[in-house]
């Protein structure tokens, strides 16, 4: 299957068979997006304003709602979209969700900048040159003294094991790990590249390793890069 094919299959699989079928619902934030967030809360430029890319069925909208975030989310989907519009206003809030490409920011965000910019988990799924390209439209978009939070993938990650680099760090076809059987392409890095990747747009404040060890019922490693960074 050719590069241009697998991306096609990728986005398909999100809208057709998570999205569309109500499935992957994210109710909560994740932990740690919430202690990054509420550990910076009285530091970050006022007002608040946040941008969540990859905004899904939005968890983390709610959540930066709730604490007093003008928030505006990019998604791909339509229907996660859809019931993330839906989520939002059962719980009484209505931020800006636009659909579109997180890569492609300068297309649809106008003159808006922010105090936080979040990605959990969403640019790992691009290639590398398109989220090199993202983190140059990202440091244009954060307020002095704000935050941009990035989540990646690690290439401790046990799903890389047997996979098909189709790019650098760019893999496919997993057979192990959490991804076994997804057809959904992610970027799998090192800690040096994760460096080189980010030094040229934000100043990195911290830069953790999460890695969790499965024992059963199948034995395996899911890890990721945590990047807390400001602008330069």
């Amino acid at each position: 299957m050719s590069y241009t094919a697998i991306l096609t299959v990728s986005e398909d699989f999100w809208e057709t068979q998570v999205y569309s079928k109500s499935k992957h619902f994210n109710r909560y934030p994740f932990d740690r997006v919430v202690s990054v967030v509420m550990s910076s809360l009285n530091q970050l430029p006022q007002p608040l304003t946040a941008l969540d890319l990859g905004s899904g069925t939005g968890n983390h909208l709610k959540f930066l709602c709730e604490n007093n975030f003008s928030c505006i989310g990019i998604e791909h989907s339509i229907s996660a979209v859809s019931l993330s519009r839906s989520y939002l206003l059962e719980h009484g809030h209505s931020p800006e969700i636009i659909v579109g490409d997180i890569t492609q920011l300068d297309n649809f965000l106008g003159d808006n900048r922010f105090s936080f910019i979040l990605d959990r988990g969403s640019l790992t799924h691009n290639p590398l040159l398109k989220v090199e390209s993202a983190l140059s439209q990202i440091s244009s978009r954060l307020i002095t003294g704000g935050i941009f939070l990035s989540y990646i993938f690690s290439v401790s990650h046990s799903s890389t094991h047997g996979a098909i680099e189709i790019e650098p760090s760019f893999y496919s076809g997993y057979s192990l790990g959490d991804f076994a059987g997804c057809p959904a392409p992610a970027l799998f890095l090192t800690q040096s590249s994760i460096l080189d990747l980010f030094s040229p747009f934000f100043t990195i404040q911290k830069l953790s390793e999460i890695s969790t060890n499965h024992y059963l019922p199948s034995p395996h490693i899911s890890a990721m890069f945590e990047i807390v960074c400001t602008s330069k």
